[in-house]
């Protein structure tokens, strides 16, 4: 019980790192691109690691087609999801608030139907293993899409210094947003995952009031006392 407190809690800090990392690099970068650095970044690591630790979860997936075709709409459901989330997230800060919220609707409902399949394929692959599969097929989506779009050449027009920057911010961000989301989700369950993410706004916006000025103001932090010690009951039922 103590060690499922102790992955809640550096989840939620991390992801709280994590979202304004994002979020700056999407202002820098080609939201395809974006994903397709990252996504690449990330799998690439975790396919590494698969090679020198999980050889025999591999094979599982050669000997079952389902599984290739869970993880196949793993990979898909996960390119919709930051399609979206990135996408809603530039929108909303126009004036087209409702395109932008529609986005980020969009994204919570397809991230809620992944998190059902990432619990199901979970009980027979490790989640690093799932990591890996959907994070590579991500960014082999993005990829295409952003050699299909030209928007490629951007990769080329920036600095090596960002270049690295947004591979360290995917590896990073699969670390966080993927590996411990897929490992809550497989040992602690869904409907405990969805709880916690109510946190991550709140943990976002204390990292972006001391990193990036961010101001909160008095009805906002009234409302994250409230959603913390809603969670904490909840958790606690």
């Amino acid at each position: 019980m103590r060690k499922d407190y102790f992955t809640r809690f550096f989840y939620i800090i991390l992801m709280g790192f994590g979202f304004p990392i994002m979020r700056f690099m999407s202002i820098h970068f080609e939201t395809v691109n974006n994903n397709a650095v990252r996504f690449l970044s990330g799998g690439f690591l975790f396919i590494l690691i698969c090679i020198f630790k999980f050889r025999e979860e591999l094979k599982k997936i050669l000997l079952e087609s389902k599984i290739i075709l869970k993880l196949l709409l793993l990979g898909i459901f996960m390119s919709g999801n930051m399609y979206f989330f990135i996408n809603g997230n530039k929108v909303g800060e126009s004036l087209n608030f409702l395109k932008g919220t529609l986005f980020l609707g969009t994204a919570i409902f397809i991230q809620s139907i992944q998190n059902l399949l990432v619990k199901n394929v979970a009980k027979k692959l490790h989640t690093i293993v799932i990591s890996a599969s959907t994070a590579t097929l991500s960014g082999i989506i993005y990829l295409i899409l952003s050699i299909h779009t030209g928007k490629i050449i951007q990769l080329k027009e920036v600095g090596e210094g960002m270049l690295i920057g947004l591979s360290l911010a995917g590896i990073y961000g699969m670390l966080t947003g993927m590996l411990m989301a897929f490992y809550i989700v497989q040992k602690q369950g869904v409907v405990i995952f969805n709880i916690i993410q109510l946190l991550i706004p709140v943990s976002t916006a204390i990292v972006g009031y001391f990193t990036l000025g961010e101001t909160i103001n008095f009805y906002q932090g009234i409302g994250a006392i409230i959603a913390i010690f809603g969670c904490i009951i909840a958790l606690k039922i």
